[in-house]
């Protein structure tokens, strides 16, 4: 049984409402400081959530402050500079970290820790409109981790919550939904790498100062590649998942996805846009 239940946060109390038994047990399983971190940042997030619906109602009345807010529906243009089109691509490096679940490291990773590596192609194929506009991507391998997959689509808002997440297996017409928010499924390695959309809605953003520091391995991929996010026009994003692990992006302004993003399992970084 789920220790300390009296002590649930509302948003602790919808997860498991949407994800049942399973997800109990995962949470029952974890070390006691870290249940306790788990739902520490449970509460960072309910609150920066409310502090977003604030932020969003204050814009709403105030129309020289709404471009200015990443977390107002102009946060893709703010972004991007534009909203997507059908057609738009970019290529993301991605790599997975050889290191526990469970451990909050948001020091330096060392060599050892990066894992098998891989390159993903990006590529919109449909625009929702409507109240609700979404945004549906198709990822694709040009590295092979999983060879049975042919694609992953993913479906996500114009402020960049994910909704959806469908794979589709090669010799199969009909895809394979799993949760759609980053809580990870054993469907396929993918699974293990940051190709999701990230939260930074309800993140906190700063004016980064320096570049993220990346691992050796990583590091000469990116030099070979020409990376270099010109930080005078980038954000820097930091989140907490839902187990209280550190989510950390880099957007540099223009570009179609962020510059990097480092989850507990796996760091990717944007392909030199120049070289597409």
């Amino acid at each position: 049984m789920i220790r300390d239940c009296c002590n649930f946060t509302p948003l602790l109390v919808l997860f498991l409402t949407l994800f049942g038994p399973s997800f109990q047990t995962t949470l029952a399983a974890m070390p006691a400081s870290l249940y306790q971190d788990a739902l520490s940042a449970a509460e960072r997030k309910s609150s920066r959530i409310n502090h977003v619906q604030q932020s969003e109602s204050f814009n709403s009345n105030n129309s020289e402050n709404a471009f200015t807010s990443s977390t107002s529906t102009l946060a893709i243009k703010n972004l991007y500079g534009r909203y997507y089109s059908i057609g738009d691509h970019w290529d993301v490096y991605a790599w997975q970290l050889n290191h526990s679940t469970f451990p909050l490291k948001r020091t330096p990773l060392d060599q050892n820790e990066v894992g098998e590596g891989g390159l993903f192609h990006y590529e919109v194929v449909q625009l929702k409109n409507g109240i609700f506009p979404q945004i549906i991507v198709k990822i694709t391998q040009k590295e092979a981790i999983d060879s049975r997959i042919s694609q992953l689509m993913i479906t996500f808002t114009d402020q960049f919550v994910q909704t959806e997440k469908i794979y589709h297996f090669k010799g199969s017409d009909q895809g394979i939904p799993v949760i759609a928010n980053g809580i990870r499924s054993r469907i396929s390695p993918f699974e293990l790498y940051p190709l999701d959309v990230p939260d930074i809605e309800t993140a906190e953003q700063s004016v980064p100062k320096t570049l993220p520091q990346l691992p050796l391995q990583i590091r000469k991929a990116a030099e070979l590649d020409g990376y270099k996010p010109d930080l005078s026009q980038s954000a820097w994003f930091e989140q907490d998942d839902f187990f209280g692990r550190p989510v950390h992006v880099l957007w540099q302004k223009g570009n179609p996805w962020p510059s990097y993003i480092r989850t507990q399992s796996g760091i990717a970084i944007l392909k030199n846009r120049s070289a597409l």
